[in-house]
């Protein structure tokens, strides 16, 4: 429906509540343990991964990469925090990143990521014109 390649994916949504735990509990560590055992049951696949600056997803992402060298072709993290301090640890994580070969896009929005993602073939061209449409849709109806 959406074009999303074939292969595995993974959404990281731990919300760890049930009967005994009716609140959502702090799952520490969770995203990196299970990007890691992905890599691990995936050996051979290039990964990008997707997240936002609220909280650690660009250090753990960067450590993946670190970890993984030649692994994580991109990482896009939507900037949702305004702190300038946040976003230049950010941006150093960047520069790191593409002493690897990797990339890091920091943005304000889904178009951007897309600008790189078509730059570097990991979308098709015709899925740009979509995702601009859908972003002026949202903006119209929001």
């Amino acid at each position: 429906l959406h074009g999303i390649p074939v292969g595995p994916i993974l959404f990281l949504r731990e919300w760890g509540m049930s009967l005994r735990r009716p609140f959502p509990r702090q799952a520490k560590g969770i995203k990196y343990e299970r990007i890691s055992e992905m890599m691990a049951d995936y050996p051979d696949m290039p990964f990008v991964l997707i997240g936002d600056s609220g909280q650690e997803d660009p250090e753990i992402y960067a450590r993946l990469v670190r970890e993984h060298p030649g692994r994580v072709t991109a990482v896009y993290i939507r900037n949702v925090i305004r702190n300038p301090e946040r976003r230049e640890a950010i941006e150093a994580l960047a520069v790191e990143m593409a002493r690897t070969g990797s990339s890091l896009v920091l943005a304000a929005d889904t178009l951007a990521m897309a600008d790189h993602a078509l730059a570097h073939g990991l979308i098709p061209a015709d899925a740009l014109s979509e995702i601009r449409r859908e972003g002026e849709e949202g903006r119209r109806d929001g």
